[in-house]
């Protein structure tokens, strides 16, 4: 009897899979997933090469689109933010949100950032006194370098970038109250769109391929560097089998949440991660050194405007291809998945307050992390004379954090603590862009079966494993890129299309 129980059970589920499922959408992913893994296994040499290309033409040659897109974007929003169409209410005037403020803001905060909490926060503005920024004099003392390199991390952390989690959810989320639109990405077009089902399917794979490769990629990115971490500090080796396990672990976590929902999974993990980021940030304020914090912040963001000028006048440079539009072409590149959950679990709400949360409130708290866990780390680095700034070079941004953390009373505690903080803020991500994924796969549900978030996050996790044993990550980055660069483009196309499509009303 048991047996049978079992098998009515898996045969209720596959039929979940494939009654729920949009199939030309599911098929057409599935197929693009298996071809670039095959050329990835198969052709490791010659697919790199010829991504590789494809990545340095779309930064050194064509960079600046990124920056543009950007430009746009934020202006677009700004322009429906504080504009009459900012009162329009997701659901209609009388609806009501459906989380509280606090619930909301850490929903949306978590899957944004990511693994930046962890490895870029302390380290990136650190480096940066290595790897000087266009206009920055290489002579000049640590000090001045440490205050000029926090300044630069907010051009890729802060409110700037923060407009990549509206681009997409903005027009996702008027489309589909307004017009009843499917819920899936290409519906931020829908306006160009609603008579071409195949050109909607085709925006739908190239978006779904794109974050599956780009989620997979950074649950392999972050495991590679927790363990890192952990082998550093504790000895505690990790050969290619432990990784491989770690992964599916990790999988699991996230699977099982996803699978769970956004009550009972997404959002209470959501709301541990904000409270463990608010516990880390004040302990490193606390025991980091913060009067010397507050004073590289105050001049870090003195130093803003210079700095923007400096990028703006330095687009076709090697530093700013690397690490400028790179970055800018990662947020882009996730901005799709981050927009259809930001437009889920903002019914209730207004489009002024989806800017308001999604772009300015995350883009500070962005700000406060960076300020105060890597002006914890410059600070470090100016007054132990080079000891930091040598382990960064020589160990990665993997162990950025670890001489300031281990100088806390407890300190090997907050040290496993803020390893623990980069893991769960991965395993947020990696649910509600599994939730994303669902549902774009899904008939026009906002609430996928569970069946099909299990079928998705167990597929990611599978690509993150895929990763690990062909060693191609870089292969994926430069995909990235390739995907950040389409996604800018209509991001722009679609905030322009629904801002003639509010004043047409």
């Amino acid at each position: 009897m048991a047996r049978d129980e079992m098998n009515d059970q898996f045969s209720t589920h596959v039929s979940a899979l494939l009654d729920g499922a949009n199939q030309t959408v599911v098929v057409g992913s599935l197929a693009v997933l298996a071809a670039v893994s095959g050329l990835l296994v198969l052709l490791p040499g010659p697919t790199g090469t010829g991504v590789s290309a494809l990545e340095g033409f779309l930064l050194f040659e064509v960079g600046f689109v990124f920056g543009l897109a950007l430009a746009i974007s934020l202006v677009v929003l700004g322009i429906i933010a504080v504009g009459p169409w900012g009162r329009i209410t997701l659901g209609g005037d009388d609806a009501t949100p459906a989380y509280g403020n606090g619930t909301y803001f850490a929903m949306l905060f978590a899957i944004g950032i990511a693994a930046g909490i962890a490895f870029f926060g302390p380290g990136e503005a650190a480096y940066y006194m290595l790897d000087v920024p266009p206009g920055i004099d290489p002579g000049v003392d640590a000090h001045d370098r440490g205050v000029w390199g926090m300044s630069f991390t907010l051009t890729h952390w802060g409110i700037i970038t923060s407009a990549t989690s509206a681009v997409f959810a903005v027009p996702i989320g008027y489309y589909y109250y307004r017009d009843d639109a499917p819920f899936r990405v290409s519906s931020a077009l829908y306006p160009l769109v609603r008579d071409r089902p195949m050109l909607a399917a085709i925006v739908d794979i190239f978006a779904i391929s794109g974050l599956v490769f780009g989620l997979a990629s950074s649950i392999m990115e972050t495991t590679q560097n927790f363990l890192a971490g952990i082998s550093f500090q504790w000895g505690v080796a990790s050969p290619e089998t432990g990784t491989v396990l770690f992964i599916a672990a990790v999988t699991l976590v996230y699977t099982l949440s996803a699978y769970t929902g956004l009550n009972r999974g997404i959002r209470r993990i959501s709301v541990l991660s904000l409270g463990l980021f608010l516990v880390m940030g004040g302990a490193t304020f606390v025991f980091g050194g913060a009067s010397e914090i507050v004073g590289l912040s105050i001049g870090a963001t003195a130093a803003q405007p210079s700095h923007l000028y400096a990028l703006a006048t330095s687009i076709q440079t090697e530093w700013v291809a690397i690490w400028h539009h790179y970055n800018t072409a990662i947020w882009f590149s996730i901005s799709a998945g981050y927009g259809l959950f930001t437009a889920r679990i903002s019914y209730g709400r207004s489009l002024r307050e989806i800017v308001a949360y999604a772009v300015v409130a995350s883009g500070l708290a962005n700000m406060v992390w960076f300020y105060v866990v890597g002006g914890g780390v410059v600070r470090q680095a100016i007054s132990d004379g080079g000891e930091t700034l040598s382990l960064i070079e020589t160990e990665g941004f993997a162990v950025a954090a670890f001489p300031l953390l281990l100088e806390f009373p407890f300190g090997e505690l907050f040290l496993f603590l803020f390893l623990g903080i980069g893991l769960l803020f991965i395993i947020n991500s990696a649910d509600s862009q599994t939730m994303s994924v669902a549902m774009m796969t899904s008939k026009n549900t906002v609430d996928p079966p569970g069946i099909i978030r299990a079928f998705w996050g167990t597929a990611i996790g599978l690509v993150a494993v895929m990763l690990i044993l062909v060693g191609g990550a870089d292969i994926v980055g430069s995909f990235a890129v390739f995907t950040g660069f389409a996604l800018a483009i209509l991001a722009v196309a679609a905030l322009a299309t629904t801002l003639v499509s509010m004043i047409r009303g």
